[in-house]
């Protein structure tokens, strides 16, 4: 088997890809290139006035002929070729294209008058595109040849060893050539050639160098992105085991385990607790999305999305009635189609959305949430009438640690509640939008709208 890969793009996806791409880009040319050798001869011959012969007329449509037949089998093979380096692949088969074309072009010029063809630019096209894809000696190697082969023909037609097959109609008088003319014209064809071989080569090949280098920089920053998490999952560890001892005390205390405590003590310990609980929430969440990105950690199951709803809206039946939110879910879905998800980290992801729906609201504020099948999907979205979010926060929601406009100075956030979503979302083949104000909001409360679309399990539903 020839060898024609480049030692460099032997296990590098993106240049087998682009050859791939370029291959069926090329066919595709093809069939144009036989519409425009029709028109060639029908615009030429009735409205141009160019005079072909019967045997310019025969060649040029039987090549056309020949340019679709083999187009059509190419364009077959192209699903079969592989990009096994060891075998016949793709790169063998931009090869054979090459070399077809580049036979029924010779047979074209041939048959347009060689030295007086308005076709022979199309070798310098060729060599381009071939250069975008074949190593530099195999292209060097078919210029050489076509170089030769066009010699040939233009010396045996200059001392009359060929049919001169010019074109009439297409020039004001007859063409003559001396042989000097011929030597001029080979010598800058084939420097036309060889230097369109050498920019395009070399242009092709930096940049694929240039993406195979970005390729080993995105993975460098993986593995940069990995010891990040590494190193904030112990961090956090190590915050969160003093904090959990706090906890603990202030329980044993709120709980009198240690004696009676005076009410206004009672009552900043209870703050205390509660802030505490807020800060093991947030380092838990810190320490899920670590493990996410880190160990990219899931366990997929099947299952109704109402079953988790009905568990989030009931732990936080507590925070809504102490703003006296009013909550509405609406079930607009045809059939019942179960989700494909890691149960544990829709809850978090769902409980982060309706727990940030009802901080930021205003108290006697609405929440409404929304289930709808779509296309791709089941769509969930959970809409408030609260304090909204500012258009450049929504733009830089994915960036981790935005901190959101707080009502009242009342609630803190560190952003990352939304982060995480969007992280889950990523994880599970679903998207996260957000948009403020949204469908039920007001001048003084523009609100937040979040749609989710969530990947639908096959095959399965509540029916």
């Amino acid at each position: 088997m020839l060898i024609i890969i480049p030692k460099w793009a032997t296990n590098y996806n993106e240049f087998w890809n682009s050859v791939i791409q370029r291959n069926f880009w090329f066919i595709k040319l093809r069939y144009a290139a036989v519409v425009i050798l029709v028109l060639f001869l029908l615009i030429g011959q009735f409205l141009l006035g160019f005079k072909f012969s019967s045997a310019q007329i025969y060649a040029i449509s039987i090549t056309a002929i020949c340019i679709l037949f083999y187009n059509l089998e190419l364009h077959k093979v192209k699903n079969i070729v592989t990009c096994n380096p060891d075998k016949f692949n793709c790169l063998h088969l931009s090869l054979i294209q090459m070399v077809l074309d580049l036979t029924a072009l010779m047979v074209l010029v041939y048959y347009t008058g060689i030295i007086d063809s308005p076709l022979y630019m199309f070798f310098i096209f060729h060599m381009v595109i071939g250069s975008m894809i074949l190593p530099g000696y195999i292209m060097y190697l078919s210029a050489s040849v076509v170089v030769l082969v066009f010699s040939i023909l233009v010396f045996m037609q200059n001392f009359g060893l060929v049919d001169n097959n010019i074109i009439v109609g297409l020039f004001a008088y007859p063409r003559q050539h001396k042989l000097m003319f011929g030597l001029i014209f080979i010598t800058i064809f084939a420097m036309m050639l060889f230097i369109s071989i050498l920019l395009a080569n070399t242009i092709a090949n930096k940049l694929y160098i240039r993406e195979q280098e970005l390729q080993d920089s995105v993975a460098r920053l993986n593995e940069a992105e990995k010891s990040k998490q590494k190193y904030v999952l112990g961090l956090v560890h190590e915050i969160k085991s003093p904090l959990t001892a706090i906890r603990s005390i202030l329980d044993l205390v709120l709980n009198q385990y240690l004696g009676t405590v005076e009410e206004d003590v009672m009552n900043k310990l209870d703050r205390a607790r509660i802030r505490t609980n807020e800060a093991l929430t947030l380092i838990n969440n810190v320490i899920r999305m670590a493990k996410l990105r880190l160990l990219d950690i899931k366990q997929i199951e099947v299952f109704d999305v109402l079953d988790v709803m009905e568990q989030v809206l009931k732990s936080t039946k507590e925070l809504c009635d102490s703003k006296e939110v009013k909550i509405e879910l609406i079930d607009n879905r045809n059939d019942k189609p179960f989700i494909e998800f890691d149960k544990l980290l829709f809850h978090l992801a769902l409980s982060n959305l309706v727990c940030n729906a009802i901080k930021y609201n205003q108290i006697r504020g609405k929440v409404k949430i929304y289930l709808k099948n779509v296309e791709n999907g089941l769509l969930l979205k959970v809409i408030d009438n609260g304090v909204g979010i500012e258009q450049q926060d929504i733009e830089r929601i994915n960036k981790e640690y935005i901190r959101a406009k707080d009502f009242n100075n009342q609630n803190e956030s560190s952003g990352l509640g939304l982060t995480l979503v969007s992280e889950i979302m990523k994880q599970h083949h679903s998207t996260m939008e957000i948009i403020s104000p949204s469908e039920i909001g007001e001048p003084e409360h523009p609100g937040t709208e979040v749609r989710l679309i969530i990947h639908v399990a096959n095959g399965n539903n509540g029916d």
